[in-house]
């Protein structure tokens, strides 16, 4: 089939996989692999748990690819006025973000050349969405529409957008329980598979109606709030679950009830129905629910985020619902010493892929009991903000985390602990090691085996001096994408070891407050020719010279120069030359400039720049 072909055939089945998957057998036999795999992966993706390992994988591999041909692959396509491509999936752009309703008019050219599917509009008020057939959207947002309310719902759904709607996001706008009512009225709910009311302020009322006039197919309902909106009944309630469990749905996977007004007794009706099947995955983040309740139930959760909760420092050993758990969020949520030896001890240890206990005031026993088990499956360990300190080194250094991938020990005060991870056996073999804000010095650091596969690596404000930036410059620089040096007073020597070699992969820098000149960092600037994110904040620059440098650096998007030192005409530099042509995103606080040109400053910020399909999405959960 020629090229044409196997486009058409994507474009007149867009939902369907095969057509695509042809697609990349035809680009990797005609001199554009990147490309096949792309469509592969994303398509592998689409079917995955976003918690899983080889989901981690896969957002890692489509992001760099994107960075490195999102824009190529995207520039064939015609530019529209007030229309900003921002996604690909499954291997083509088909998402657009739109100024205004009236846009939809305009995509018919887009149309024409990819299988665009998902609309954004980015609006501060109601707009009428104009006539014409707009049953190709499968996915509908709102962006920003805080004026959005009840009564600007008929709009939508008396256009012909709903017709093959499936995703519908209405989060942030404040609909309240009116608007819900009239969403159950209009049947939608029935055909989505996804309905995002976060922080819509739709309580009880406006759920239990939702729920009443059937859930069809859906997979996936958000209902949290993190405010009242001043207005009457905004919250989900116990009751509202109750009646959720006793009606039941055979598809709902995921509920996100984060903020709302669920207890224990919510929770447990929720978890005990047998007329939820599929629910796997629940978010009740700031949620006044301990640990009892998920004492018994079905063993149907995979996913549980509980951040910021009740749940408390108990025995889970038997908490018969959370038996196959396999991403489990406790942050904040006062998780200690019993709760970390129970999972060890307990099945959970041999299920759990993804452990967060951020912020849990976890002491070196803990960490200890932590240790004690056998993590056969866990790729992500969150132990961020747990001020331990160097004695939970040795636990770390012993524990068995044979899948390990992803380890945070930032604000932990590790310290001089650090040398007990030498001897670690995960260690060589994380792609993601945080050690921010740990203490840790460069002496210290440079005693650790090099994670030759690591693409991320945070240490930032931690006294690491040239040793520590030595032991960095031994990374991989053909897999590296993402390196946080902030505040190491790396000296001179320091920045001159990570400058003495190119880093062809590396993506995103930050170099916040390294104390140094401009000419210490120029040697290393000139060696990142795909870097796209580069923090200078708190560094004297020299400009116009650093204008010179940074325009060279042929992949930058986005920059951050806050209190730099940038003068009006250091300034107007960056604006108007080369530099402003190809930069989407310029953070510039605190500058020496005059009014007027901070004035365009601002609103460089709030332009429609270059479409980017790069941004690094933390794995969800993290």
């Amino acid at each position: 089939m020629s090229h044409q072909a196997l486009l058409d055939a994507v474009l007149a089945d867009p939902d369907a996989d095969t057509p695509r998957l042809v697609y990349a057998d035809w680009f990797e036999e005609n001199g554009d692999p990147d490309r096949a795999t792309l469509i592969r992966s994303q398509c592998e993706l689409n079917r995955l748990p976003t918690w899983s390992a080889r989901a981690a994988v896969l957002r890692h591999v489509v992001r760099v690819l994107l960075a490195r041909h999102g824009e190529r692959w995207a520039r064939h396509l015609p530019q529209v006025d007030g229309v900003r491509l921002t996604r690909f999936d499954r291997g083509f752009p088909n998402a657009v973000l739109l100024d205004s309703p009236q846009r939809l008019l305009d995509l018919a050219p887009l149309r024409a050349l990819v299988p665009l599917d998902s609309v954004d509009l980015a609006v501060d008020e109601e707009g009428a969405l104009p006539p014409g057939d707009h049953g190709w959207v499968r996915r509908f947002e709102l962006s920003g529409a805080y004026a959005f309310e009840a009564d600007h719902l008929d709009t939508l759904l008396d256009s012909s957008i709903v017709e093959g709607l499936r995703y519908l996001s209405l989060a942030q706008a404040g609909i309240e329980n009116e608007g819900a009512v009239r969403l159950a009225r209009s049947g939608i709910v029935k055909q989505l598979d996804t309905l995002d009311l976060t922080n819509c302020f739709v309580g009880a009322e406006g759920f239990t109606q939702l729920v009443d006039a059937g859930l069809g197919r859906i997979r996936s309902i958000g209902m949290g709030s993190y405010g009242s909106g001043y207005v009457a009944d905004p919250f989900v309630t116990d009751a509202a679950l109750a009646h959720l469990a006793e009606v039941g749905s055979d598809t709902l996977q995921e509920l996100f009830l984060d903020g709302s007004l669920v207890g224990t007794e919510g929770i447990r009706a929720l978890l005990g129905s047998q007329r939820l099947p599929a629910l796997e995955s629940l978010s009740l983040r700031y949620c006044e629910v301990t640990g009892e309740a998920f004492e018994s139930g079905p063993a149907r959760l995979r996913s549980l985020d509980l951040e910021g909760t009740s749940f408390g420092d108990v025995d889970t050993g038997g908490f018969t619902t959370l038996a196959r758990i396999e991403q489990l969020r406790l942050p904040g949520a006062h998780a200690g010493r019993t709760t970390l030896g129970s999972l060890a001890n307990g099945p959970m240890a041999k299920t759990l892929q993804v452990l967060h206990v951020a912020h849990c005031q976890l002491d070196a026993e803990a960490v200890d009991a932590l240790a004690a088990g056998s993590w056969d499956a866990l790729h992500t360990l969150v132990l961020r903000g747990n001020r331990f300190g160097q004695e939970a080194g040795p636990a770390l250094g012993r524990a068995r985390f044979p899948a390990l991938r992803h380890v945070d020990l930032c604000e932990t005060d590790l310290g001089e602990g650090v040398r007990a991870l030498a001897n670690a056996a995960w260690l060589p073999g994380l792609t993601r090691l945080e050690l921010g804000e740990t203490g840790v010095q460069g002496e210290a650091l440079a005693t650790l085996p090099l994670p030759r596969g690591a693409t991320h690596v945070n240490v930032r404000r931690n006294p690491l001096g040239p040793a520590g930036m030595r032991w960095l410059a031994q990374l991989d620089p053909s897999v590296l994408t993402d390196l946080d040096v902030s505040a190491t007073a790396p000296g001179e020597d320091g920045l001159a070891a990570l400058g003495s070699r190119e880093w062809p992969a590396l993506l995103k820098l930050e170099l916040f407050n390294l104390e140094a000149g401009f000419a210490a960092l120029e040697g290393l600037l000139r060696r990142l020719p795909r870097v796209e994110i580069l923090d200078l904040q708190m560094n004297p620059i020299e400009a116009p010279r650093a204008v010179d440098v940074l325009a060279a650096m042929p992949a930058l998007r986005d920059l951050r120069i806050t209190r730099c030192g940038f003068d009006d005409d250091a300034m107007l530099a960056v604006l108007d030359g080369p530099l402003g042509e190809q930069l989407v995103s310029l953070e510039a606080w605190g500058n020496k400039c005059s009014p007027e040109v901070w004035r365009r400053v601002q609103d460089f910020g709030r332009s429609w720049g270059p479409s980017r399909f790069d941004e690094d999405v933390a794995d969800p959960g993290i």
